[in-house]
């Protein structure tokens, strides 16, 4: 089984003590025999400081283990966060905090909204909130501007969880348990700063920390047959895992209960695929129509859009933001879907010969009520300790419409 890029590391780290020379010796001789584990040994430099760190300068010990991974750092990498990691560690062999200096260096511009973006992929939640986790842990308190940076950090968050439903749904590495626990980790350290979250955004936080099983990587509030669709990192279920325990290490999960929040379209795909939420969670979600035959020959105009789609920007669906559902909807090619809070209608038009999508709800919802012309495929989806999900596509050959239950 992989140890991951990183997870070996932080496993390590994640003791009462210092790992002696000979045991560092001998991770640091398998970090750099491996390809992946040799490009992320930021990542283990900050987990050597978040546990070992503790005053004002470094112990020597500390000092010398960072000098002698520094070489394998990079020099300008094209994600902000392995470059703020960098100027953590290299602030912190100088003796000093970071500053809002620090920031404009490595060309970590905040946005005006108070948004941390992350480089070429654009705004992630879950990447805006581990560098606020960084700044938090080892900024300079006695800077003015970085603490306005680390104010507007957390509004940003905030205004997103209000918006969208969930504290960490944009960009890569959506739902991601990465995420959780670096938001987890931030709300805890802000008290040091003066700064109190609402107690319900901390609740919620709290309940994505779950990670699902076997793997680890998804908040299991997340898991269905869409879960390889939010599964975009560089990062392993190993990582994700021992990433986690070190940083929630100590923190009390908040009792606080969550209410459910609006109804919240999340794409999936450039096809119209997507994910319908609230507070708690996926109710439904839509994705492709199944591959029909060859002799299916108008599949073929729908294969060199779905092409098109594929090249265009953003390179990744993640990238599309949420949107809230409203009474007007959305399309996927000619159906409508619409959705009244307690159901999901699909709508095909008068003189229709079409492929449905699927549309995928929770095992044990009531089965959907279809009007019209139609044939009804069923799918399914299970895995172990995860809810079920059931599936149901439909050919369609006049006008029609399906009722599916939400709950």
């Amino acid at each position: 089984m992989s140890r991951g890029h990183y997870a070996e590391a932080y496993e390590l780290l994640n003791a009462a003590v210092l790992p002696d020379a000979h045991v560092w010796e001998r991770f640091c001789a398998a970090q750099q025999a491996d390809v992946g584990r040799n490009r992320h040994w930021e990542f283990v430099a900050i987990a050597l400081l978040h546990r070992f760190d503790m005053a004002d300068a470094l112990a020597t010990q500390i000092r010398d283990r960072l000098v002698a991974m520094q070489s394998f750092w990079h020099t300008r990498h094209e994600s902000m966060n392995f470059r703020l990691m960098r100027a953590v560690a290299e602030a912190r062999l100088d003796g000093r905090r970071v500053t809002a200096r620090d920031l404009i260096t490595i060309g970590l511009i905040p946005q005006t909204d108070g948004a941390l973006p992350d480089g070429p992929e654009g705004i992630s939640t879950q990447y805006h909130a581990y560098m606020l986790l960084l700044l938090l842990r080892w900024g300079d308190r006695q800077d003015i501007e970085l603490h306005r940076i680390i104010e507007n950090a957390f509004a940003w968050l905030h205004s997103v969880w209000r918006r969208y439903g969930d504290p960490c749904p944009l960009g890569r590495g959506r739902f991601q348990l990465f995420g959780y626990a670096s938001l987890a980790a931030a709300c805890a350290l802000a008290q040091d700063w003066g700064l109190t979250q609402p107690e319900s955004y901390i609740a919620h936080v709290h309940d994505r920390l779950d990670p699902e099983q076997p793997d680890g990587a998804l908040s299991a509030s997340w898991t269905g047959p869409f879960r390889d669709a939010l599964l975009h990192g560089y990062n392993t279920p190993e990582d994700y895992r021992a990433f986690a325990k070190l940083w929630t290490a100590g923190i009390s999960r908040s009792a606080t209960t969550i209410a459910p929040a609006s109804l919240v379209r999340h794409p999936l795909d450039f096809s119209g695929g997507c994910l319908i939420a609230d507070g708690e969670g996926p109710l439904a979600a839509i994705s492709a129509p199944p591959l029909l035959p060859p002799e299916d020959k108008g599949r073929k105009k729908e294969f060199r859009e779905a092409l098109r789609n594929m090249l265009r920007r953003p390179r990744y669906a993640e990238n599309l933001l949420p949107e809230r559902l409203t009474e007007a909807g959305f399309r996927f090619g000619r159906l409508h879907f619409r959705c009244d809070g307690e159901n999901l209608w699909m709508e095909a038009p008068p003189m229709s010969v079409l492929q449905s999508p699927i549309i995928w709800i929770k095992e044990g919802v009531p089965a959907p009520k279809t009007e019209g012309p139609l044939e009804t495929a069923a799918w399914s989806w299970s895995r172990p300790d995860a809810p079920a999900w059931r599936g149901n596509s439909f050919r369609i050959f006049g006008e029609a419409r399906v009722r599916c239950p939400l709950r």
